[in-house]
């Protein structure tokens, strides 16, 4: 039997988003004419979807109950366009003017349905709650000590372990981002020098000194004699964060890890969250959040006079992820975008060097934007 179009039955066709597809698949019935793309093909009821469009659309909130009445990154839209743009639900066979009636007829009937009127504004509930994540690592956003936060005392004892407490709240967070490198994992080092007196007499530099600094000067992630060896997980990436120059000559090595390690892993999503089945949707969101902002954190230029005010925070961070007894942290490089990673670990002697080589920099990239001169004395 051939069903008549309605806006209660919609195909796989409709869909984007991998999961929903599979779900409209697994329950399609009767042939028929799709209501919201126009094509013949086997009809799912759209009730199959109300659990989880129920899971997704708890992740926003009406415009009116967001902090400051807006979210600070998107315009605040309709459910739909929210959904859509966020998360790329619906496919482009779509009719955008039957679209509209989609979340109304899933949810007709429904007292409990995440929202009565679908035209309202909205905004996502995980960027805008402070009492998430986010908003217990404010102060660690804050990188001008004269500006709303107090200043992180990195020599300040930190007890992880007593329940409520700050650090503690901090630790629960980042054991989300926790992840074990395996052994024999290929990382580079770089620095911009050679053995040798010119560019007509140069050999790589000697292994031995291609490690950590001796000195241990205080850095993004250790105070002043704390061992941390830096490196990346691509040669390109390591070359990029010494900041070489078109025609230096460096010295470049690989590095092979002789165990496994466990990592505070910024560089990476904290997990592939299926928003439609993911329980504590809002909650995770706003963790991948802090991670994606304390990476940033770590990585980013330091401005003049800023040094230790930044060091500050990311040598706090650095003391809390040693406390929490793991090798290192991993997190995306500021100077080889998008994909560059970084990794620094606090036992240097975890890796082995091999390989080192000479090269030379051949081309350099920069791209800008016109800034607006500032001033904290306004």
């Amino acid at each position: 039997m051939t069903m008549k179009a309605s806006e209660y039955f919609c195909c796989e066709a409709c869909f984007e988003h991998a999961w929903l597809r599979g779900l409209a698949k697994e329950k399609s019935e009767s042939q028929g004419r799709c209501f919201y793309c126009d094509t013949v093909s086997a009809l799912t009821p759209i009730d199959a979807f109300r659990t989880g469009f129920t899971n997704l659309l708890g992740d926003y909130i009406p415009v009116e109950g967001a902090n400051g009445g807006r979210d600070s990154y998107f315009p605040s839209v309709p459910m739909v366009e929210a959904v859509q743009r966020d998360w790329k639900v619906f496919s482009n066979r779509c009719l955008p003017e039957r679209i509209e009636y989609f979340l109304p007829s899933l949810f007709n009937g429904d007292r409990d349905s995440p929202a009565r009127d679908f035209q309202a504004p909205v905004v996502p509930f995980h960027r805008n709650a402070m009492s998430t994540a986010f908003g217990k690592w404010f102060q660690f956003w804050m990188i001008d000590p004269t500006a709303f936060s107090k200043r992180i005392d990195p020599d300040e004892p930190l007890d992880i372990d007593t329940i409520a407490t700050l650090p503690n709240q901090q630790a629960q967070h980042l054991k989300y981002f926790v992840r074990t490198l395996s052994p024999a994992q290929q990382l580079w080092r770089a620095r911009g020098d050679y053995a040798g007196t010119s560019e007509w007499d140069c050999q790589p530099l000697p292994r031995h000194q291609m490690g950590h600094n001796p000195k241990c000067p205080a850095s993004r992630l250790n105070r002043s004699g704390e061992a941390v060896l830096y490196a990346a997980e691509a040669e390109k990436t390591a070359i990029a964060e010494i900041r070489p120059g078109r025609g230096f000559i460096c010295t470049t090595c690989e590095l092979t890890t002789k165990r496994p390690l466990e990592v505070l892993d910024l560089a990476s999503p904290l997990a592939e969250l299926n928003p439609f089945t993911h329980e504590h949707l809002s909650w995770h969101l706003d963790l991948q959040r802090v991670a994606r902002n304390v990476s940033a954190h770590i990585a980013q230029p330091i401005s003049r006079g800023e040094d230790s005010v930044v060091y500050n925070k990311t040598q706090y961070l650095a003391k809390l992820v040693r406390t929490m007894k793991l090798d290192g942290i991993r997190f995306s490089s500021s100077l080889d975008t998008p994909s560059g990673v970084n990794l620094a670990l606090f036992d240097p002697s975890a890796v082995e060097y091999s390989n080192a080589r000479l090269v030379t920099i051949t081309n350099t990239q920069i791209s800008y934007e016109i800034k607006q001169p500032s001033s904290l004395n306004k």
